[in-house]
């Protein structure tokens, strides 16, 4: 993973478990590239909660470390934006958005074929 990088964390329920899945975004020659880190559990044990700090417990968890080198973190997304906040604080990045993940897919697919107009703004 190069130097700077980005977050971007999209959570999900399915039956009694939360989901936590981690994405990394970083330039490389190729272009952006988005690989999943991690896609687990979010809370582990009964004392766990889905605040801000069980989401950094559970990235820490998944990624031992990922607080540690917060100035290679430069930005941060995520879905829920009380969580983000006090996240983004935690680790030192930008708060680039509260936004939904499988959205930002959504209209990354639906503004691709305009992508010659964007380059020219």
């Amino acid at each position: 993973m190069s130097k700077e990088f980005g977050l971007i964390l999209d959570g999900w329920i399915h039956g009694p478990e939360d989901f936590l899945a981690v994405f990394a975004c970083f330039e490389t020659p190729d272009g952006p590239w988005y690989p999943l880190l991690s896609t687990d559990p979010a809370m582990d044990g009964l004392d766990d909660a889905l605040s801000a700090g069980g989401h950094a417990a559970a990235i820490d968890r998944f990624l031992p470390g990922v607080f540690t080198f917060t100035n290679g973190c430069a930005v941060f997304v995520g879905v829920n934006c009380a969580v983000n906040k006090t996240l983004a604080r935690l680790m030192g990045a930008l708060l680039v958005g509260c936004a939904s993940h499988r959205l930002n897919l959504a209209v990354c697919e639906l503004l691709a074929p305009h992508e010659a107009d964007f380059e020219k703004v």
